[in-house]
């Protein structure tokens, strides 16, 4: 009997250990890749190279906006691929008339760096200072939108940077909440490095706010993305849609929403016409 509790003490220790050596490999997904947007198909789009506080030299793709009452929305991505899987999106959003500027993340495309959480945002941070003192718009010119692991980086940064309006696309209440979920039998609050606590941060958020998940979603389940609704401040608004899995949504159905929510709030013209 003792041998048997100290052979599942050894592999659940294996296990444990396992888990915090190599948990930065299930939390960022990268795939390394030369970001011209033109490959993309993204002919409008110009090719920026960014450099962060701590020495990172980023990509970003950037878009004008269609004129001077649209606004620019910071795209933050999800934790697989690279922007260039997000070009079909950044399309229709840009059809809308908003400006677009999309980063790499360290360590995604050909960007620098490795991937943490405190990293991503030092990206996000050096995304948003371009547009404030390069292109010198205003705070109120700015809209933040988040997919994915990118929810975590968007409600961090509006909770610096009182922007305009946020938009999250399958976001989590925090990643420390869906290590729970998916490996319940390890202590995943000492373990994991990078928690991304949204929902401890989204109570400093105070622009309006739109949230859009899919009930199929098995990556980051629903309820997630409502808890995180939940505790969010007024002005709000939440798409639950009962069909949908993990980021699969239609184009057209998310340029709808982002359309309807930013007219809404005033942030994007009513005569904008949706292709």
């Amino acid at each position: 009997m003792i041998k048997l509790i100290a052979i599942i003490l050894i592999a659940y220790s294996a296990l444990c250990l396992g888990m915090f050596l190599f948990q930065r490999r299930i939390v960022f997904r990268p795939e390394i890749a030369i970001m011209n947007p033109h490959d993309f198909k993204l002919d409008s789009a110009s090719r920026l190279s960014l450099e962060t506080t701590d020495s990172v030299k980023l990509t970003a793709w950037y878009i004008a906006p269609k004129g001077t009452g649209y606004p620019t929305m910071v795209y933050f991505h999800g934790n697989k691929g690279h922007i260039g899987d997000r070009a079909e999106k950044l399309r229709a959003f840009s059809q809308l008339g908003l400006g677009i500027l999309a980063i790499s993340y360290r360590g995604y495309g050909d960007s620098k760096g490795t991937p943490t959480e405190q990293g991503l945002y030092e990206d996000g941070r050096a995304a948003l200072r371009y547009l404030i003192h390069n292109l010198a718009l205003p705070l109120d010119h700015i809209v933040i939108y988040g997919e994915s692991l990118g929810s975590g980086v968007a409600v961090h940064m509006a909770t610096e940077f009182p922007v305009k309006a946020i938009m999250l696309e399958a976001p989590y209440s925090s990643i420390l909440d869906l290590a729970h979920e998916n490996y319940p039998f390890i202590p995943t609050s000492l373990l994991l490095r990078d928690k991304f606590l949204s929902i401890r941060k989204i109570r400093s958020v105070h622009a309006p706010l739109l949230i859009m998940h899919g009930a199929e979603d098995q990556t980051i389940p629903i309820k997630f993305g409502k808890e995180l609704y939940g505790v969010a401040n007024e002005p709000k608004k939440a798409v639950f849609f009962d069909h949908y899995h993990h980021t699969d949504f239609e184009i057209g159905v998310l340029a709808t929403c982002v359309k309807q929510f930013l007219q809404h709030y005033k942030a994007l013209p009513e005569d904008t016409i949706q292709p």
